[in-house]
């Protein structure tokens, strides 16, 4: 059996406005879900590089575009209406097994 890859998420409107966040994404991030609700994506992610706001900048223009944490690969997706409009993003993040964050993950799963 292969080992597994763990995944989390958060998704963010127009405004790049934290609306979501997984548990498995709380747990790894070190946050309290309820103080992210409405907080802009760059609060989350104070002190790494700008790549964070780049990706979802660039979602919000209708591409995908990715950025590393550590040796976690996240991928941020644009959100469309039905109309076809940008209404915010979704990032999904995957985790290498063995990767030190593992631990926190099986236990927000």
């Amino acid at each position: 059996m292969d080992d597994p890859v763990w995944t989390f998420f958060w998704t963010t409107d127009e405004e790049l406005r934290l609306r979501t966040l997984s548990d498995a994404a709380a747990a790894i991030l070190r946050v309290d879900p309820s103080w992210c609700e409405g907080r802009d994506v760059a609060d989350l992610f104070q002190g790494t590089n700008l790549s964070v706001v780049e990706a979802h900048l660039a979602a919000l223009e209708g591409r995908a575009a990715g950025f590393a944490l550590g040796s976690t690969a996240c991928r941020v997706m644009p959100v469309r209406a039905n109309d076809g409009r940008v209404i915010g993003t979704c990032c999904i993040a995957s985790v290498p097994a063995g990767d030190p964050v593992e631990p926190a993950l099986a236990t927000a799963a």
